[in-house]
């Protein structure tokens, strides 16, 4: 259990610095939706997996 959710606060820890990393340097002009959609993957659908993990039965 303590594993899986060390897991999931590195990948959210490595999606939030790809995310930062690409708002300073833009390699392509985006278009305002898929900003939105970037956002929402990179923070919240880890906190999705937060939640499952510290519901599951111990």
């Amino acid at each position: 259990m303590k594993t899986v959710t060390t897991i999931l606060i590195i990948a959210h820890v490595y999606l939030i610095t790809r995310y930062c990393v690409s708002k300073l340097f833009p390699k392509e002009d985006l278009d305002e939706t898929t900003k939105l959609k970037r956002l929402i993957i990179v923070a919240f659908i880890p906190f999705f997996g937060y939640y499952y993990v510290s519901n599951l039965e111990k």
